[in-house]
């Protein structure tokens, strides 16, 4: 069973929680959704707590039960407003999960694109659409907005121009629980990969 050492390795670290994401944990085929719904179980076991990253398309029945937060990046293509082929969710999914899990169990994470510094206003104009569309429960889930990370410019200068634009906003979404927050990597290495 290979994800034993990703279960070792957390409990080694002393964390009290452990995030699956890096490409879409959920588009897996039986046998590795098997796999990860094992490692779910028996990190459980164990007294961590399990948060899947993922885009909102699917909810495989293998993980039901077993996943205390989904931390959901809805994609959609900001140049063209819209959701397309290669962008794009499922807001039945989202439904559904909020649903499932409720409001605790549930986060939603839009990340905006700039063009000079400014938050386009199209990600935010779909990030607002999408909210409205939601249950009324969602506006009891943390709401991230996350400046992307490698525009050009000063990353910080755009972290506060996003809390400008979303605060203009505000009236619009009222009682959301809306925040601004940044990829923390890109702030304490700036453009350098590989940490």
């Amino acid at each position: 069973r290979p994800w034993r050492s990703v279960l070792a390795a957390a409990l080694a670290s002393g964390a009290g929680w452990l995030s699956l994401t890096g490409g879409e944990p959920t588009w897996r085929g039986p046998a590795e959704l098997r796999s990860l719904a094992a490692l779910c179980r028996a990190a459980r076991k164990q007294g961590l707590r399990i948060k899947i990253e993922s885009n909102g398309l699917r909810l495989p029945p293998e993980l039901d039960g077993l996943v205390d937060l989904w931390s959901v990046a809805p994609k959609f293509d900001s140049k063209v407003g819209s959701q397309t082929a290669a962008m794009h969710y499922d807001s039945r999914v989202l439904r559904r999960l909020l649903r499932l899990q409720g409001p605790s169990g549930m986060q939603l994470k839009f990340v905006i694109c700039y063009d000079k510094a400014q938050p386009r206003l199209n990600d935010l104009s779909q990030a607002e659409s999408l909210l409205k569309t939601l249950p009324l429960a969602v506006k009891r889930c943390p709401i991230f907005f996350i400046p992307e990370a490698y525009a050009s410019g000063d990353y910080l200068e755009r972290c506060r121009n996003l809390e400008a634009a979303l605060s203009q906003r505000a009236k619009k979404l009222k009682g959301f629980d809306l925040r601004v927050q940044p990829q923390w990597h890109r702030v304490l290495y700036g453009d350098a990969r590989g940490y």
